[in-house]
């Protein structure tokens, strides 16, 4: 309301009859020049004094009154309390009411974040688990650098969510990101953090239900954790490595290489609106030429027959499910052809669009310290005596 008011030289009667008149359906512009009244007739309404009432604040006990509104109006306004300013509305902005709206909201969120808490507590441990780096597997202690360094620490006891890293954990291949950390979760080395936000856990008919692997915190169960890593990190860099690394090491760079082989394939199939085979069929494929191709030199027999296939299915007009066959075979013929052949496969760079996982950065660059020379070897060859493929090739 307008701190001058234009109606303060009315007395109580001519202000009785002036609401009288405007509320009988009187023209505003008529009582205003008969009142010398000097406001837009739109707002003349709102210099009315508000409606007495009965009604008492349920907040400081003081006496609510009803604004008056324009006689267009519809609906009556909504009561309001002359000492605290308190309306009985859902939107009141009075402080009592925004006191008991943050209350009401802490209170949900507890009780969401109690409900988080028993369903982690149903599922995962979080005692202490001790051991020592030299006691993992190579596949774990892999797993774990890779954690730490995507998730990024939040303390000293517990990591970020996946999903708030600048980097992916690993290849874009179905489950290969959970299988990682579902396996550090079986090995007692890390947790779901009971206190991750809200949204990492589904919900339905007011129970959680399951969680999300990318989007929780994650809690470390060894004791200690920062200088674990750290005596971790330095047993990686070193040459006395535990005897059974070095074999699991190139099983889990054979698995990589799958991952990888597997996501430019999809890449390459959806940009060129071509169905992804069957996961059998590919794994078979992807397996038979990984034994004796680098994850580069699959990336162009990958991409040679996904543009043979293209140009078949427009010529034959076959249907989708011929196409991912043909493309198998595709690639399986150009693959057997190269080694009875004894093609030299020149073999692709990374795609620019398909960043490196940090999975790969830590096995290649720090496991194994060979970087991205990891990427053009075979995983099946000799990697010391083994340079990268030649740069001429049959494709």
């Amino acid at each position: 309301m307008p701190s001058s008011n234009p109606l303060g030289h009315l007395d109580d009667s001519d202000l009785l009859e002036l609401m009288s008149r405007y509320y009988a359906g009187e023209r505003v512009a008529t009582l205003l020049h008969e009142f010398s009244i000097q406001c837009p007739a739109s707002l003349l309404s709102s210099y009315f004094p508000p409606e007495p009432t009965h009604d008492i604040c349920r907040h400081c006990g003081g006496p609510m009154v009803r604004p008056r509104r324009s006689k267009s109006w519809g609906r009556a306004s909504e009561l309001i309390c002359t000492k605290c300013a308190h309306t009985e509305t859902p939107q009141c902005r009075c402080i009592r009411c925004h006191d008991a709206r943050c209350l009401a909201t802490e209170k949900e969120l507890q009780h969401q974040q109690s409900k988080v808490v028993q369903f982690c507590a149903e599922r995962w441990s979080y005692h202490e688990f001790y051991v020592e780096p030299r006691q993992l597997a190579a596949i774990d202690a892999l797993g774990l650098m890779s954690l730490v360094r995507c998730a990024g620490w939040l303390d000293e006891c517990s990591l970020g969510s996946l999903e708030a890293s600048s980097i992916r954990l690993t290849p874009a291949k179905p489950d290969f990101d959970e299988i990682l950390v579902r396996r550090l979760i079986t090995a007692g080395l890390v947790s779901p953090g009971a206190n991750s936000p809200l949204p990492s856990f589904a919900e339905q008919d007011g129970k959680i239900v399951g969680w999300y692997p990318e989007r929780v915190q994650w809690q470390l169960r060894i004791p200690a954790p920062v200088e674990f890593m750290s005596q971790l990190e330095e047993l990686v860099a070193s040459s006395a490595w535990p005897q059974d690394w070095h074999v699991e090491c190139r099983e889990m760079w054979h698995e990589l290489a799958i991952a990888e082989c597997w996501e430019f394939c999809e890449h390459n199939l959806s940009s060129r609106n071509l169905p992804m085979p069957g996961v059998t069929a590919l794994t078979s494929l992807l397996e038979n030429l990984l034994r004796d191709f680098s994850v580069s030199q699959c990336y162009q027999l990958i991409w040679t027959s996904a543009g043979h296939t293209t140009d078949y299915r427009v010529r034959k007009g076959i249907t989708a499910h011929h196409a991912a066959n043909y493309f198998i075979g595709a690639c399986q013929r150009h693959a057997d052809r190269a080694r009875a052949e004894g093609w030299s496969i020149k073999g692709l760079r990374r795609n620019y669009q398909i960043e490196r996982s940090q999975v790969s950065h830590v096995l290649h660059d720090v496991f194994l310290k060979h970087g991205e020379d990891g990427f053009f070897c075979c995983p099946n060859s000799d990697f010391d005596t083994h340079l990268r493929p030649g740069l001429s090739g049959a494709f």
